[in-house]
C-alpha cells in the first residue's frame, strides 16, 4: 500500500505554508490546539483543506521511551485514566482523518505546536492502522521520517488505546 506524502511538523510559519503549497501539500491537519485561522489571519488558506482537532499535549512531558522499551506500555490504561472522553475522541478522530487522507492519497501535513508529541502520535496511530503494523513498527516509521518525534509511555498508551478503537 503506497501512501502519499505525509509531513509531520511543528507550527508552520507563512513561508512554510507557501512552500508546502508549492510542493503539493493539499491538506493541513492541525492538532496544535490553536485555531489555524487565528494563527494566520492574513494568509489565504483556501488552497488547503483544513482539519483541526484539539486535545491536550500530555505526551511530551515525560522521559522519552528508549527503542528497546517501545513494546512495554500499559496497554492504554494510563492514557484513559488521564484524559476525558472528549480528549480521547479528538485524538481518535484526528487519527481516523489522517488515515482517510492516506487512503485517498491526499498529500497532508499534520502539525502540533512543537512537532514532537501530538502530531507524531496522530501519524503513528494512522500509520499503524493504514499499514496494519504494530505500534512499534509505526513508531519506527515515524522516527525514520521525523526525528524530533518523542514517544513516552503515555504516548504509547494512547497509541494502544487508538488501535483498540479503530475497526480492523
Amino acid at each position: 500500500m503506497q501512501a502519499y506524502p505525509l509531513l509531520i511538523s511543528g507550527l508552520p510559519n507563512s513561508d512554510t505554508l507557501q512552500v508546502w503549497q508549492k510542493n503539493g501539500i493539499r491538506c493541513l491537519l492541525n492538532v496544535s490546539g490553536i485555531d489555524i485561522f487565528e494563527l494566520y489571519p492574513d494568509y489565504n488558506l483556501a488552497a488547503f483543506t483544513v482539519a483541526q482537532f484539539t486535545f491536550a499535549d500530555i505526551f511530551t512531558l515525560a522521559q522519552p521511551v528508549e527503542a528497546a522499551a517501545l513494546a512495554d506500555s500499559d496497554l492504554g490504561g494510563r492514557y484513559v485514566q488521564l484524559t476525558d472522553s472528549r480528549q480521547r475522541q479528538a485524538l481518535l478522530a484526528a487519527a481516523q482523518y489522517l488515515q482517510a487522507q492516506l487512503q485517498n492519497r491526499i498529500p497532508t501535513s499534520v502539525f502540533c505546536h512543537r512537532g514532537q508529541g501530538r502530531s507524531p502520535l496522530v501519524a503513528a496511530a494512522a500509520y499503524q492502522h493504514f499499514y496494519q503494523e504494530t505500534g512499534q513498527q509505526a513508531i519506527a516509521r515515524i522516527l525514520a521520517q521525523h526525528r524530533p518525534a518523542v514517544f513516552t509511555h503515555l504516548s504509547l498508551s494512547a497509541l494502544h488505546w487508538c488501535a483498540s478503537q479503530l475497526p480492523t
